[in-house]
Formats: C-alpha cells, sequence, structure tokens
C-alpha cells in the first residue's frame, strides 16, 4: 500500500467511526423520541370521528376541593349521581374499584342505586393463582 491509499483507508476508517458515533448516540440517548413517537402515530393511528352519545363525567380539581381526597369518598356520593342519571343513558360504566367498606349507609345507598337503575357496570379485579393439591 502506498501512501496515499494508506491516508484515503484512515480517512475513511475515521469517518466510518465518527458516523457510528452518531447513530449510536442518537439510538440509546432517546434525542429523536418526540419526532419518533409522532411518526408512529401519524403512520399507525386512523383517525376517527367522535361518538356524541358516549359521555365521560371526570373527576376534576374542583370536586376534589368540595369531597375531599378520591379514595375517602362515601359511596353515596356515587349513588348520588347515579340517581341523578336515571334512566337516560343505557350503561353508566364506572371505571373505579371498590374495595372493602366506607361505611354502611353509603355502601347500601350504592348497592340500592345500582340494582335500582340496573344499568350500571364497574371494574373489577380478579386474581387468578393456580394452586397445588
Amino acid at each position: 500500500m502506498n501512501e496515499a491509499s494508506k491516508r484515503h483507508f484512515l480517512t475513511d476508517m475515521i469517518e466510518y467511526a465518527v458516523c457510528f458515533a452518531i447513530v449510536f448516540i442518537i439510538a440509546f440517548s432517546d434525542i429523536l423520541y418526540s419526532l419518533d413517537s409522532t411518526l408512529k402515530d401519524k403512520l399507525y393511528q386512523t383517525p376517527r370521528g367522535i361518538n356524541n352519545m358516549i359521555k365521560i363525567i371526570a373527576i376534576d380539581d374542583k370536586t376534589l376541593e368540595e369531597i375531599g381526597p378520591f379514595g375517602t369518598w362515601d359511596r353515596s356520593v356515587y349513588a348520588q349521581l347515579i340517581e341523578k342519571l336515571g334512566d337516560m343513558p343505557a350503561v353508566i360504566a364506572m371505571d373505579i374499584m371498590f374495595f372493602g367498606s366506607m361505611g354502611e349507609e353509603g355502601d347500601e345507598a350504592l348497592r340500592l342505586a345500582c340494582e335500582k337503575n340496573g344499568n350500571v357496570v364497574a371494574g373489577s379485579y380478579i386474581n387468578y393463582t393456580a394452586y397445588m393439591r
């Protein structure tokens, strides 16, 4: 190898090493994460219309100020909401987990409101465990 080809080879190797370092830094530092997420959203998500028949009742800051921290609410709060909605919605879906008792009166009020309306569904957690006898 003559001096010019050695210099050309060395220059190529330095260029390859710099390119590798740049790609490595970009790939492992998530510099382009937001761009990647945006492109994935554009490619894979199909825009759909909003169903105006679905209404979401959210818990906002004003409610938290009035009633208190979320996990401490008496179940009569939910019963009152179900009674206010009445027969209007076809289904009332509650994305709330109810564990234990929060007070007999409130628990009973919620049970009666759900029973009366007959259109209330709630999420639940079931822990399936396998055991050997």
